[in-house]
């Protein structure tokens, strides 16, 4: 019995060897994701009732036409709510007041858990309404909730939380096994076409017809230079491919690290996909940034 369990404190000891500084690490997450979501939200607030509420663009039976029946939906929700409330435009600004409240208290620490998981439900909900515009950025946040939830540090003050550092290294721990298999098996799929290894798909992604350019960049004039788009391409194929074995590396960790955040710049200035880029510097920072010997300068995350 001894030897079991000096083995499992083996495992363990090893486990908090990759996550030094995981208290400030999962703190740091914590915080962004309330920050993320808060400004996601406020950056659709004023079209939410055209997507969502009252004044849907789509019809409602249409939107939930992909949706089971057992799955709750805001359309769904809304339906319920709208025989209580005389003016269903209430309905909305209530529903996006308690997400905001959720972000306040998860950012502060305040029944974390409770929080992560009615942010977990209430965004479930947008995803099964939204099935015509979700992108990799609501899995992710969808991903980070139920991490908080599982993993979220427990609170005992109001501000100032005491987090369970266990729960704490292997959220961390989990995180870097999701992004290695992530990055991997998205550069994986790259490399065993032909559209990014000849940089068509770049050239591609920056002419979608929905396409708007924030920072005056006019792509065509690039057209006489295809070089450009084919080092693109294989410079996202190499980072997505060497990510599980140079990030893992104490010597390389630091470097690659900014290379990555370099790649999800890039992505903003490409696509302007700001909050999917913002959620995976987040994860990368909360998996890496605070990991031993990183050669990237630390900051406290705590209060």
């Amino acid at each position: 019995m001894e030897r079991l369990k000096s083995k499992f404190k083996n495992i363990f000891y090893c486990i908090k060897l990759t996550s030094i500084g995981s208290d400030d690490a999962v703190v740091f997450f914590r915080r962004a994701i309330a920050i993320i979501t808060s400004l996601s939200l406020l950056s659709y607030w004023k079209d939410f009732s055209y997507l969502f509420g009252s004044s849907t663009i789509l019809p409602k039976d249409f939107q939930t036409v992909l949706s089971p029946n057992w799955i709750i939906s805001y359309q769904k929700l809304f339906r319920r709510l709208e025989l209580l409330f005389p003016s269903t435009s209430y309905i909305d600004y209530i529903f996006l007041l308690f997400i905001i409240i959720l972000c306040i208290l998860l950012f502060f620490g305040i029944f974390t858990r409770l929080s992560a998981l009615f942010l977990l439900i209430t965004h479930c909900m947008f995803l099964k309404d939204g099935v015509y515009f979700n992108y990799g950025f609501d899995y992710f946040l969808l991903i980070s909730y139920t991490y908080l939830f599982i993993w979220g540090s427990v609170t005992k003050y109001l501000i100032f939380e005491k987090v369970d550092i266990s729960s704490n290294d292997f959220l961390v721990f989990t995180m870097k096994i999701h992004l290695c298999i992530a990055y991997f098996s998205s550069g994986l799929e790259k490399v065993l076409g032909y559209n990014w290894r000849n940089g068509e798909s770049v050239w591609k992604a920056v002419h979608l017809p929905t396409f708007n350019n924030d920072f005056g960049i006019h792509w065509n004039s690039f057209g006489e230079y295809p070089i450009l788009f084919l080092i693109t391409g294989w410079i996202t194929i190499l980072i997505e491919l060497l990510y599980p074995i140079f990030v893992n590396f104490s010597k390389t960790r630091g470097i690659f690290l900014i290379f990555v955040i370099a790649l999800h710049l890039g992505i903003v200035v490409f696509l302007n996909l700001y909050f999917f880029s913002a959620i995976m510097i987040i994860w990368n920072l909360t998996a890496y940034y605070f990991s031993k010997n990183s050669i990237v300068p630390k900051f406290s995350a705590s209060i």
